[in-house]
């Protein structure tokens, strides 16, 4: 099992920002979820099982203009994971995004000991289970 959790998250505008601060984060998020794939999943597909995570963010569903890469990057992870996804089922191997619709902390709804546990669900679920995104809202 891999989990990709890596994000640039800075407050900043889209217009304000310099395109070189922009690529940087979509480096971190986006790319590299994909080179982490590239790197990881080989020896997955060839033992045909594995689970490969990338957690996204509800500002890949709902953008904010104050946290614009931030929140593009989280929209690059979840077309990620769904054209992982159907590339790996096929093989055994599960991909999927978790996107957290929220601010984690502990003692929270979205306390990390939770948000782990859905990811240790997730991983054990039979392959008909499967989907390209899971979303987690606290609930």
């Amino acid at each position: 099992m891999v989990v990709y959790n890596a994000a640039v998250f800075v407050p900043n505008r889209i217009l304000a920002t310099p395109l070189s601060e922009q690529a940087a984060a979509y480096n971190v998020d986006v790319l590299g979820s994909i080179a982490a794939a590239q790197v990881l999943t080989p020896a997955m597909r060839e033992a045909g099982r594995g689970t490969f995570f990338i957690t996204g963010g509800g500002f890949g569903h709902h953008p904010s203009a104050e946290y614009a890469t931030l929140s593009i990057g989280k929209a690059g992870v979840l077309a990620t994971s769904s054209i992982l996804h159907d590339e790996l089922a096929p093989a055994g191997v599960q991909a999927t995004s978790v996107t957290v619709h929220g601010a984690i902390a502990p003692g929270t709804a979205f306390d990390p000991d939770t948000i782990a546990e859905t990811y240790w669900q997730l991983h054990t679920q039979p392959a008909k289970e499967w989907t390209a995104e899971t979303l987690f809202s606290g609930e």
